[in-house]
């Protein structure tokens, strides 16, 4: 069995005074609960996923990272700056771009 070495704080212990067992047997049941709450959580998130994509208001995501951005040049990185900067609804800067196109 491999171990680790962990110090904690004698503070962290609020003047309770635990054998090296009971200490053991603390972290155990910490790490337990610890475990029990991050599979709760991802089970909620898959029941919520689940749930949207049964309504049609999602699509099942892959089992893998999103592709990356696309990287932008420096001046196109300053322009967008300077648009949203200025304010203003995002839909008319949006539409304004595309006319653009035309």
């Amino acid at each position: 069995m491999e171990t680790i070495e962990v110090t904690i704080p004698v503070d962290w212990l609020a003047g309770q005074s635990l054998s090296p067992d009971q200490l053991r047997e603390a972290l155990k049941l910490g790490l337990a609960e610890l475990q029990q709450r991050q599979s709760d959580q991802r089970s909620h998130r898959q029941q919520v996923e689940q749930a949207l994509i049964a309504v049609g208001l999602s699509h099942a995501q892959a089992d893998k990272p999103p592709l990356p951005a696309p990287s932008l040049s420096p001046e196109r990185q300053q322009h967008l700056a300077e648009r949203f900067a200025t304010g203003g609804p995002l839909s008319d800067v949006i539409i304004e771009e595309r006319s653009d196109r035309v």
